[in-house]
């Protein structure tokens, strides 16, 4: 599970590459930057980052809405239940929507589109979101935000505490190699931009996948 969570921090950084290089500069993990973006009045085109932003903010809401309801049994630990399989089997869903219809239409993708592209990751984002929170949100860690695990981090290295240190730090470290990694994808190819999310979200999976059939296999652990 250590390696699936760790999986989505590098899918974080980057689907949050391809939406800001992509997608009008927006965010689609990064909420904080959305809403300083919505507070920019000057920056050109305006009103065109309020909206997309806008959208971003409030499906990214309502995605976390859907998850955390649907998790609302699962316990706060890092053990396989199905519901959290389904929220990252959703995740997966959504980041093969979001590829399909970005390598589909190209070059032609309207500002009504890249709404909707741009909704659609926000809601993938949302769902792995609440996923690394119910596995490992106690250590002070998220998958597509790093200033509370960041700001963790620092505290555990005052205070000598090494429980999740290795986890958190290398959670940031991986949400920068997505983006970077993406960044590169973007400027070698612009129309596999949301490929690179959608692979390494699917490997997340399968490895879930796998840890779930280990539990529930004849002399297993059940979760």
């Amino acid at each position: 599970m250590v390696g699936a969570v760790l999986l989505l921090s590098l899918s974080a950084g980057a689907t949050d590459a391809f939406a800001f290089l992509s997608l009008g500069g927006i965010f689609t993990a990064n909420m904080t930057g959305n809403l300083i973006l919505i507070g920019l009045v000057q920056r050109p085109m305006f009103m065109h980052t309020l909206v997309s932003a806008g959208v971003s903010v409030l499906l990214f809401v309502a995605g976390l809405f859907a998850a955390f309801w649907k998790t609302s049994a699962a316990r706060s630990k890092p053990r396989i239940t199905s519901h959290l399989v389904h929220v990252l089997a959703g995740t997966t869903l959504l980041q093969l929507t979001v590829f399909l219809g970005w390598v589909t239409e190209h070059g032609r993708t309207g500002f009504g589109l890249e709404c909707v592209l741009i909704g659609l990751s926000a809601v993938a984002m949302a769902f792995q979101t609440v996923l690394g929170k119910k596995l490992f949100g106690s250590l002070g860690m998220s998958t597509t935000f790093v200033t509370g695990t960041i700001t963790a981090v620092v505290e555990d290295v005052i205070d000598h505490h090494r429980g999740g240190r290795v986890l958190r730090t290398f959670s940031v470290v991986l949400l920068c190699a997505g983006a970077f990694a993406n960044a590169l994808v973007i400027e070698l190819a612009p129309a596999l931009g949301g490929l690179l999310p959608l692979l390494i979200v699917t490997t997340a999976l399968g490895l879930v996948l796998r840890a779930e059939a280990k539990t529930t296999a004849p002399g297993g652990s059940q979760p």
